[in-house]
């Protein structure tokens, strides 16, 4: 709840829901996956997640306010995950056929990471969750003291790729939407994806990321309305992390 530049963010609505029960329900349509657990702080102002999660019957974990990867690996921990996979709060357009690809990726190569956040193929916020084996996460929490990776967990993994045995799910060449924003951080990023809700939402079935591109295809103005935080991208294969475009 304490975002510093759009508080309260996780449960403003998209479409008559809560952003967070949007990416809950999402995730409901993992078929790789066993659990989903909330993991907030253990903060006062955080009881509405709390009050949320047991409403809705998720399993709802709190930890560090301001060391999420002590967080991420004691809630991993005590709920025994095999893989974690990492979801922001401000990501409803997570893609649970992307999670599966991702996850199954994890295992059948034997990762130390999967996601499709290392070089942006997909639009910023469409995810699909950041898979990584418990083991990995153990070692970056004991072994990670700088606060960068304190905060942003998957940091050091990302900013060193040659340490790591990483694979990316990468959009097909035809869908690759590298530029566009689709996070919610700032009010006009909430506005953007309200419109999309309007046109593109349907109850229990998550967003088809083809369906997505061609709306936005036809109403690029629509990308106007958060265009003064974009990521000033000019090719799909950058790193928001090594180029520094990452805060």
């Amino acid at each position: 709840m304490g975002s510093s530049r759009l508080p309260g963010k996780v449960v403003m609505e998209l479409s008559g829901k809560s952003l967070l029960q949007h990416i809950v329900e999402n995730l409901q349509h993992s078929e790789l996956t066993n659990q989903i657990i909330i993991a907030t702080t253990n903060l006062p102002e955080d009881d509405i997640i709390r009050d949320f999660s047991n409403t809705i019957g998720i399993e709802c974990f709190s930890g560090s306010s301001t060391d999420v990867l002590k967080r991420y690996y004691e809630c991993a921990k005590l709920y025994q995950g095999d893989f974690i996979v990492r979801v922001n709060g401000d990501s409803p357009l997570i893609d649970p056929t992307l999670t599966d690809s991702a996850i199954q990726t994890c295992i059948e190569k034997k990762c130390d990471y999967v996601s499709n956040v290392l070089h942006l193929t997909y639009p910023l916020g469409y995810n699909s969750g950041e898979v990584i084996p418990f083991e990995i996460l153990k070692n970056l929490n004991y072994s990670r003291k700088d606060l960068a990776s304190r905060e942003h967990v998957t940091f050091h993994i990302r900013k060193n790729p040659e340490k790591f045995k990483i694979k990316e799910i990468c959009a097909p060449i035809k869908l690759r939407r590298g530029k566009w924003r689709l996070t919610i951080d700032y009010k006009e990023d909430l506005e953007l994806m309200q419109k999309i809700y309007q046109k593109l939402y349907k109850p229990n079935s998550p967003m088809k990321y083809s369906e997505l591109v061609n709306f936005l295809d036809k109403n690029l103005f629509l990308m106007k309305i958060n265009q003064k935080y974009a990521l000033n991208i000019t090719k799909d294969n950058v790193n928001p992390i090594k180029d520094g475009l990452f805060k």
